[in-house]
């Protein structure tokens, strides 16, 4: 793998790849997070730095779960049959809901856990 090579990945493991939704409404109201556990999704990186490739080759390896926020270029392309939705407040219970309220997704992450796999790897 060298810098500028884009490599697709997906979940080795079925429902371990986990979707995190960070919501706010207004400057002084705590963040609300919603957590949704999908049974696949697939990435496309594009390497942009040695480091990039490093903590890659580390996680292929079994070294670490994948987090989408560790690559500058991180594409989602496609998840697959959501298995759980979790809000931490309990008076909401969906996406949904929250925007209903004026609340606005101000971040979304992606975690892969239990292993990663290349699907693609090409320049």
């Amino acid at each position: 793998m060298k810098i500028g090579d884009e490599v697709i990945i997906t979940n080795v493991n079925k429902k371990c790849t986990e979707q995190t939704e960070v919501f706010r409404r207004g400057e002084t109201e705590e963040d609300i997070y919603v957590k949704t556990l999908w049974r696949s999704g697939r990435f496309r990186i594009t390497l942009k730095s040695d480091w990039e490739i490093e903590i890659l080759r580390d996680t292929l390896e079994g070294g670490y779960e994948l987090e989408t926020e560790d690559y500058e270029d991180c594409e989602l392309l496609e998840t697959h049959d959501a298995q759980s939705l979790e809000v931490n407040d309990g008076g909401f219970l969906s996406q949904e809901a929250l925007y209903k309220a004026g609340y606005d997704c101000i971040r979304e992450y992606y975690i892969i856990y239990n292993g990663v796999m290349l699907i693609e790897d090409f320049s």
